[in-house]
This record gives structure tokens, sequence and C-alpha cells, in this order.
């Protein structure tokens, strides 16, 4: 299979509050944490993949750690790593991808509608979009970081304000994360 020539990121900067410890650490599958297993699936997919993150947690992924800048730093947002994330990628998309979220693959579908020349693509299940399994154009670098500014954080509001077309999806574990331990040990039996 012929890998999406546009870069990923995977998102593993949160506090993790509801889980109570970081989500991105925890073991899942035959791997000793979520993030590696996040980078190992994604990279069979994806030739780029880079992750955001206020700071390393894992070794080995120095080459490809998007680190928050710093004139953001203080804020715990996936805002700030889209905003980060634009900045650093030469690219004219960019997909994302929440460390949490271990089951979607459907980025084909996704990516399909670039075509289109939209601002975002972004997965639909009912009335709401799924702004962490998304593609974004980087060319949106200006609108997000005024969203910073105004300290308005929330990317729905982004898919909202822009030209984003939705991609009807049924809903379905594909689209499952892990905010709680309850969900972590149902999901971590999959494997």
């Amino acid at each position: 299979m012929k890998k999406f020539e546009i870069p990923l990121v995977i998102f593993a900067g949160g506090k993790s509050f509801r889980m109570g410890r970081d989500k991105s650490l925890l073991p899942f599958g035959n791997f000793p944490t979520l993030l590696e297993y996040q980078f190992n699936r994604l990279s069979k997919l994806f030739s780029e993949v880079y992750i955001s993150w206020k700071s390393e947690k894992v070794d080995g992924f120095e080459n490809i750690s998007i680190l928050d800048l710093e004139t953001y730093s203080h804020i715990s947002a996936p805002t700030v790593g889209l905003f980060s994330s634009m900045k650093k990628l030469d690219s004219d998309y960019v997909a994302i991808c929440s460390v949490d979220t271990p089951f979607f693959d459907d980025f084909g579908k996704l990516i399909a509608e670039l075509e289109k020349s939209p601002e975002i693509v972004s997965p639909q299940i009912g009335d709401r979009g799924e702004p962490l399994l998304s593609v974004y154009k980087t060319s949106l670098f200006p609108k997000v970081e005024e969203m910073l500014k105004i300290e308005e954080h929330r990317l729905q509001v982004l898919l909202k304000n822009s030209d984003t077309i939705f991609v009807p999806f049924e809903k379905s574990d594909k689209f499952a994360n892990m905010n709680y331990p309850k969900e972590y040990e149902k999901y971590k039996r999959v494997f």
C-alpha cells in the first residue's frame, strides 16, 4: 500500500486529568507505551509521522518532535499543537491524530477530499466533526494564531469558521478514545 504523502502529527501533549496519569505512556498492545503503538501503526499509513507535545516523554523521537512554541507553551490545548505543527512543517496540509484514538485508520477517505482544496477535512459523526482526527491546510496558521491570541482554544470553532468538508461516518469503536481508566481497560484488551 502506498503511504500518504502529507505529514501526520500525533498529539500527545495533553494533561490526561480524567485518566489520572499520562495516557501516552500507558502500555498498549505489544508496545511499552500507547505513543509507541500509535507511532508504529500510523507510520504504516503515512510517509512522515511527527509527535506534538510540551516536552519529550519517550526517548527515540527527538528528530520527529514538535514541541509547543514557547509563546503559547503555558496553554494546554490542542490548538497550540496545531499552531506549532503548522509553523514547523513544510507542507500544504497536515493530518492530526490524538494519541488516545488508537483505532481510526480511515484517513484515505479524508485525504481523498483534498482535491476540492478545502481548509479542513474532518470525519463527522452525527452533527459533530472530529477535530483531533482531521486534515488541516497549513495556510490556516494566521487564523489559528488569532484564536490563541483571543484565548479561543476550541478546535470545533475552527471547524465551524473555516471551509470544512465533513465526511460522514457511522459511530463505531474506530472513534473510541480513552479518557478514563475504564475505557483504557476495555480497549487495551482488543489485542
